[in-house]
């Protein structure tokens, strides 16, 4: 199994269009999520603070083709998982490992379609304290 930027980019696109979604529509943020008791190798400490940085991440609103380019860095490691949620009409936040790993290490998600998955209500999150 391979993932690029290309595929990256499709699953995507696919877990969106699943629930009538066009990804070219819509805006982004991500939501860094850091997994207490996980270990962090020297890349993912450097997407933390040079790609994703956590103190400024949250304000920058990103556009489809903005969002596959940071998120394909490293090529061909990518976050273990990114929880996908619709806020609006028109945004998206993407809640998202900071764990870059080879395809093989990536979670398989329901759907199909690595590292991504669709959350109907992210409460999970909201309730953590994470900033919206």
């Amino acid at each position: 199994m391979k993932m690029n930027k290309k595929i990256f980019s499709e699953n995507l696109i696919n877990t969106l269009k699943k629930y009538g979604i066009d990804a070219d529509q819509m805006n982004y943020r991500v939501v860094p999520v850091f997994e207490r008791g996980k270990k962090y190798s020297s890349k993912d400490d450097f997407i933390r603070l040079n790609v994703f940085p956590p103190d400024k991440i949250s304000d920058i609103v990103f556009s489809f083709e903005d969002i596959i380019q940071r998120y394909s860095v490293f090529e061909p490691l990518y976050p273990m998982w990114i929880d996908v949620y619709k806020k609006d009409d028109k945004k998206i936040i993407l809640y998202s490992s900071m764990r870059y790993r080879k395809p093989s290490e990536i979670m398989n998600r329901e759907g199909g379609y690595k590292p991504f998955i669709f959350l109907e209500d992210d409460s999970k999150y909201r309730n953590s304290g994470k900033i919206l």
